[in-house]
């Protein structure tokens, strides 16, 4: 149970920092429709890191320099942060990609019979939130130059 614990510890670090980073690009990209897209990622990863935050024990939270896909994310999100103002297909593409391990990361949280009934719910809940915009990223992906 303790590698789940971890897994869930990283899956809300990981969010926190895509609340960070998704609450920035709303603010510095030009484009309207990623501005609200990004909007509302921001909002729901926040959500999601605050709801889940009781969940995860004290003895699993993280200390010390991030690694694995803590790391991943941080280093995907610092890329993309530096041409964030008018982002191409391929910074979007980066983005969905990296939202794709993370989507499927929720789909394995649902199924763990090692997390408690609450974890699970809220992992399903957020699936079910964050499906739609996933579509949008990758609409706009398409979009885009």
């Amino acid at each position: 149970m303790t590698d789940s614990h971890t897994s869930l510890s990283d899956l809300l670090e990981i969010n926190r920092d895509g609340a960070d980073f998704y609450e920035q690009a709303a603010q510095s990209v030009d484009d309207a429709r990623l501005r609200k897209l990004f909007a509302q990622l921001a909002q729901m990863k926040s959500e999601l890191a605050s709801e889940m935050s009781d969940e995860v024990p004290a003895k699993a939270a993280r200390r010390g320099k991030p690694s694995g896909p803590v790391a991943e994310f941080q280093r995907t999100y610092a890329d993309l942060r530096k041409n964030l103002r008018k982002p191409g297909g391929n910074q979007i593409d980066v983005l969905e990609q990296a939202e794709g391990r993370l989507h499927s990361q929720f789909q394995q949280l649902v199924l763990d019979r090692d997390q408690t009934f609450v974890v699970r719910v809220l992992a399903k809940r957020y699936l079910s939130k964050v499906d739609p915009l996933h579509r949008e990223i990758r609409a706009r992906k398409r979009d885009l130059p």
